[in-house]
């Protein structure tokens, strides 16, 4: 019972902080989309490139000066999420369509109350480099950018948007999601070029914003892969039950109990082997210490872990969206509860 209690109290302390960093993720993508990226028309793929182009079909064809970017958001982001929801099934979790909500909801204020204008105007309008600026602007757009979305995939959600097309067109047409992501974006940057045509300079333009796509990415990858990091963990432990029923109770992994022999004892020993990310080796070893502590722990560094509860067998960027949108394995979990309580 003790167990149980510590692993509900972790679900409740895990939802309160995966919801402060969606939250937060979703600031910092609004702000590197707001403060740079849409202001200044850089064609970087996504829904801010729709954005880019329907407000400036607006501009163009109603000389109205009415604000559209926004909504734009607001409507493709709820949209594709419940294309998603239709074709891929309920595997979206709650952070996603949370997300797909707060992320507009930001934007919308940034962007409609010109927060930011000063940062904008500083690197554009008022800098003596037009070109210089626009570089900074693609640069510290894609770090806010990547930036947002790592954290929000670090709080167990994920920002969707296009992402979800290479999902569900992977499913049906068996076409690698990395595939068509690079032709959504390539399709996007290319008819935003076309349909801004009329503006000076829009293909350095277009240039500038594959260099901020790329620098999302990159930064994507730092965060997320650092702060995710998985290990191989054996731990050599008479008291292998215990440590076993912690691993699966709180911890919420799986593990194989490996029978092997002492080298120099030739006594029959058992190896308690999980895969786990840093974080949560730190606690089993917390609680490894207090169990058993004579107890031998190797922790061995993993590049990547793909299989049930890890990343699927994609390719790296789609991965870790549908990390995100994937049901959570219970790791045979349910099955032993549901034994131990018809006995």
């Amino acid at each position: 019972m003790r167990l149980r209690d510590k692993y509900t109290k972790k679900q409740i302390y895990m939802q309160i902080r995966n919801l402060v960093l969606v939250t937060l993720g979703c600031a910092v993508l609004a702000f590197g989309a707001s403060a740079f990226i849409v202001p200044t028309n850089l064609l970087t793929g996504g829904i801010a490139t729709i954005a880019i182009i329907i407000q400036h079909v607006v501009d163009v064809y109603t000389d109205s000066g009415f604000q559209v970017a926004d909504i734009v958001t607001a409507i493709f982001e709820i949209g594709l999420f419940f294309v998603g929801l239709a074709f891929l099934g309920k595997k979206f979790s709650a952070h996603t369509l949370y997300a797909s909500i707060v992320y507009p909801a930001f934007f919308a204020l940034f962007y409609r109350t010109n927060a930011l204008k000063y940062i904008t105007d500083t690197l554009t309008t008022n800098f003596n480099e037009p070109f210089l600026g626009l570089f900074l602007c693609a640069i510290f757009g894609g770090l806010c950018v990547g930036a947002g979305v790592a954290i929000t995939m670090i709080g167990d959600g994920s920002t969707g948007g296009v992402d979800i097309i290479a999902l569900v067109v992977g499913k049906y047409l068996h076409i690698k999601e990395s595939v068509t992501t690079f032709i959504v974006d390539a399709v996007l940057i290319v008819a935003g070029i076309i349909s801004l045509r009329d503006l000076p300079n829009i293909v350095p333009l277009g240039l500038i914003g594959v260099i901020s796509a790329f620098v999302a990415a990159i930064m994507v990858q730092v965060l997320f892969g650092s702060m995710n990091a998985n290990c191989i963990v054996e731990v050599l432990t008479y008291e292998d039950q215990k440590v076993s029923d912690y691993i699966q109770d709180v911890l919420g992994r799986g593990c194989t109990i490996v029978y092997g022999e002492g080298g120099y004892s030739h006594e029959q020993k058992r190896i308690v082997k999980v895969a786990l990310s840093h974080k949560q080796a730190q606690d089993l070893k917390a609680y490894i210490a207090e169990a058993d502590p004579k107890a031998f722990m190797m922790v061995t560094t993993s590049a990547e872990i793909n299989g049930e509860g890890f990343l699927p067998f994609l390719t790296p960027r789609t991965a870790m969206l549908k990390r995100f949108l994937s049901e959570k394995p219970d790791n045979g979990r349910s099955k032993r509860i549901q034994g131990e309580d018809t006995k």
